[in-house]
């Protein structure tokens, strides 16, 4: 598999590598392929709010208007002193957001995104990103989760892509998931610039 390709629609769970330094062109570049591909995406954030994310992509020409973010940072943040809201830029953009109440809640989250793969019929699920939830979790933890959530989004017939930073290739969270997921994507040291197979 090249560097430009993801992994055709019959594999449903991909793991993909992403180095550091290309991660932000590299999420854009994944999710504008995505989201053009399928109709419904579920957006789960671990290290950034939904509006922070919502607002990159949309400044990057990306329609969120069928994406669905679930939010996993947000509730776990003080909330900001009013001098603080008052000096912040206004909200113009209206999102579809569900909250879990901190990035150590597998089971709070694992309830919020099967409901919401049900209720909402999403199509796809990008997972940004597992490395961030082992800073939160227990390693163990994160690959039971991982496993069940690629189990579930199978059961679902919807697809899954798993972002892992490359600098944890040789961990053990992505060597037990490479044995779960239909395929390992490794964007290497650059961002895709050929259009992606999705």
């Amino acid at each position: 598999m090249g560097l430009n390709e993801l992994p055709k629609e019959a594999e449903q769970n991909v793991v993909v590598l992403v180095p550091t330094k290309d991660y932000a062109a590299s999420v854009n570049r994944l999710v504008h392929e995505l989201s053009s591909r399928h109709g419904k995406l579920c957006y789960v954030s671990v290290g950034k709010s939904a509006r922070v994310v919502a607002e990159a992509f949309q400044k990057e020409g990306i329609d969120t208007t069928n994406f669905h973010f679930i939010d996993c940072i947000t509730k776990s943040i003080a909330i900001r002193p009013l001098a603080t809201e008052k000096k912040m830029p206004p909200r113009s953009l209206e999102l579809k957001v569900q909250y879990v109440t901190n990035p150590s809640a597998l089971t709070e989250l694992d309830v919020l995104l099967f409901r919401t793969l049900s209720e909402e019929r999403i199509q796809a699920v990008f997972f940004d990103s597992l490395s961030t939830l082992l800073l939160y979790n227990d390693e163990l933890a994160v690959v039971k989760f991982a496993q069940h959530l690629m189990n579930k989004v199978r059961e679902s017939n919807s697809r899954g892509i798993f972002l892992v930073l490359r600098e944890d290739l040789n961990s053990q969270l992505v060597k037990d998931l490479a044995l779960f997921a239909d395929s390992t994507l490794d964007l290497g040291g650059s961002p895709p610039t050929a259009p992606l197979s999705l």
